[in-house]
């Protein structure tokens, strides 16, 4: 399961938590496809992003 994240100025402390990325769209005012984009350029190009996908292994 992924869980998508936007974080504060310092990177530090999510403030807004959200199990999809169009949910995290909804929360933010903002198109699904400009979560997608933001994180992908962050990783692309090799610096920080707000936002982060953290991907957890359901436990039994």
């Amino acid at each position: 399961m992924k869980t998508y994240m936007y974080l504060d100025k310092d990177y530090d402390l999510p403030l807004i938590v959200a199990e999809s990325a169009r949910e995290m769209a909804e929360k933010r005012g903002i198109k699904r496809s400009s979560v997608y984009e933001i994180i992908s350029k962050a990783r692309r190009l090799g610096y920080k992003c707000r936002y982060i996908v953290v991907d957890e292994e359901d436990e039994p």
